[in-house]
């Protein structure tokens, strides 16, 4: 991550006047020197990075004595400020000071996650009763899925797969009425280009 939010605020923030009536600024010096360390360790694919560094590490860094760092540290973690597991050091907020290009990719995956394929594919299977049906949810169909899933909000509910294939099942054309003895089928039902035009009635004339 080349850099993280900062809040102007952020000396307003209690547990950082706390930390500054303790420490001084070299406390606050200290935490956010931290994070700029953190940060360092972050990108796309590694979001919960952990500082691994001792306290003699630390204060080699930073010009402090390693005492003084374990107090600082201690007093962060009382207040929340830090957090350490058997890994090492995190910044609990972190995830809120993303920048918008790294918390880009997590955001897309946290959508991914809820993606229901088998239920929009009983959907299609339920509806479309005039074309050929789904038997295998292949990888190729489930990024199909995705990149429709992903394209609006509107798409993030099961309700719009349903009136999308009901309305692909109304259309004589994409059902086989067309002179060319020719239907839609799943995979082509979700291709952006032909997606669009379903929507948009084309098929629907």
């Amino acid at each position: 991550m080349k850099y993280f939010k900062h809040s102007a605020s952020a000396l307003n923030e209690p547990r950082i006047i706390e930390l500054i009536m303790q420490h001084g600024m070299e406390g606050y010096g200290f935490y956010f020197a931290l994070a700029e360390l953190l940060a360092l360790e972050i990108d796309q694919d590694n979001l919960d990075a952990r500082l691994k560094h001792t306290a003699p590490q630390l204060g080699h860094r930073f010009g402090m004595e390693p005492s003084k760092v374990l107090q600082i540290i201690h007093t962060c973690k009382n207040s929340g400020l830090l957090a350490q597991d058997e890994i090492g050091l995190h910044i609990p907020c972190m995830i809120d000071w993303l920048d918008d290009k790294t918390k880009k990719p997590r955001q897309a995956k946290d959508i991914d996650k809820k993606i229901p394929y088998e239920k929009i594919v009983h959907s299609y299977n339920t509806h479309c009763t005039h074309l050929a049906a789904v038997k295998v949810t292949t990888d190729k169909r489930k990024r199909l899925i995705m990149q429709r899933w992903r394209a609006a909000e509107k798409h993030q509910e099961v309700e719009f797969w349903e009136r999308f294939f009901e309305y692909v099942n109304q259309s004589e054309f994409l059902t086989g009425s067309n002179g060319n003895d020719w239907r839609a089928d799943f995979d082509w039902c979700l291709q952006e280009k032909n997606f669009v035009k379903i929507i948009e009635g084309s098929y629907h004339r």
